[in-house]
């Protein structure tokens, strides 16, 4: 491994850039013709067949994630969501070195052990491709395992809530334990217990059609709005509209959520993002509102690459609110 590293403890689940290290890979560097295919975790010299550039589907590979040299991935944000729960299935703690919207390393948090990945943005495309990769581990188990956080556990375990939602929070902390062989706190099985119970009061719809119409023929543009509900059960409802090639309103998406919030809004850009398959963290897409309440920290996170502008007319309005005066 090229330089030196400073190691620490990983922090938000964005992952962190810690230390300085020092990159000899080329951003845009090409891969040898005669490297790994997907299927098992190859190092660096290794030859096998298949395909040479496999694409990393996190539909798919994200259950058993494994690496190879010249494997692509749609975004860091992917590559980042693989590495740690291959971490996590492993029992080692990743730290993650490099870390932007081009380039991504990590290594292990562990002093002495060889675990490395590279991956840097290929040239004209938005697509991230491991560049180097030694798979290399054999640490002992971390069972303080600082990876294991609560959206991770959420995802997890929140259909298992469901079916017991009277599951006692120690019981929902060893099941948890047992399930990632790593320490669950009582309060993260709270939290978690909590967070999986919200999800019960939300519904998301995107009928197929509409799907398969927005990907085949509108504009890159998604136009974003909540409202209440008026109805005994209260709640709001948040939705997507597109534009057609006619410039006319297309409906996308819209959900019914407990209230209007970041986290709300981040779930909904979440599952609207993986369902019409929206790659490059949102580069070439536009996004229209009207300062909703949590709508800008949500869309930054999940689409932060995304043009952001508010609605002129909806401006305009609040502006005569605000500031009345004589016609």
């Amino acid at each position: 491994m090229d330089g030196e590293a400073v190691r620490g403890s990983n922090e938000e689940e964005g992952g962190i850039g810690v230390g300085d290290f020092e990159d000899n890979e080329g951003m845009y560097g090409a891969v040898d013709s005669d490297e790994e295919g997907i299927g098992h975790d190859y190092n660096s010299d290794d030859e096998g067949e298949g395909d040479r550039f496999p694409e990393f589907n996190p539909k798919v590979d994200m259950r058993d994630p494994h690496f190879c040299k010249g494997m692509k991935f749609a975004s860091p944000k992917i590559l980042r969501a693989a590495i740690r729960e291959r971490a996590i299935q492993d029992g080692w703690e990743p730290l993650f070195l490099k870390n932007d919207r081009v380039r991504l390393r990590a290594i292990c948090k562990a002093e002495d052990f060889p675990f490395e990945s590279f991956a840097s943005k290929m040239q004209h495309e938005d697509t991230l491709m491991i560049k180097t990769y030694h798979g290399e581990h054999n640490c002992a188990r971390v069972y303080e395992n600082s990876t294991v956080k609560t959206p991770y556990l959420t995802d997890k375990f929140a259909d298992q809530i469901k079916l017991n939602p009277n599951i006692s929070i120690e019981a929902l902390a060893q099941t948890m334990a047992a399930g990632v062989r790593a320490r669950v706190s009582f309060q993260q099985a709270y939290r978690t217990k909590k967070a999986a119970l919200k999800r019960e009061r939300r519904m998301y719809v995107c009928l197929g059609a509409l799907k398969r119409g927005f990907r085949a023929g509108c504009r890159p543009i998604f136009g974003f709005d909540g409202c209440h509900l008026k109805s005994a059960f209260g709640s709001q409802l948040l939705a997507t509209v597109g534009l057609d090639p006619n410039n006319t309103t297309y409906v996308v998406a819209y959900a019914m959520v407990e209230m209007e919030s970041k986290d709300s809004w981040d779930w909904f850009l979440g599952i609207l993002v993986n369902d019409l398959d929206i790659r490059g963290e949102g580069n070439g897409y536009t996004i229209i509102s009207d300062k909703q309440k949590g709508l800008l920290p949500a869309s930054e996170a999940v689409l932060p690459l995304a043009e952001h502008r508010f609605c002129v007319r909806h401006l305009w309005t609040n502006f005569n609110k605000l500031f009345p005066g004589k016609s």
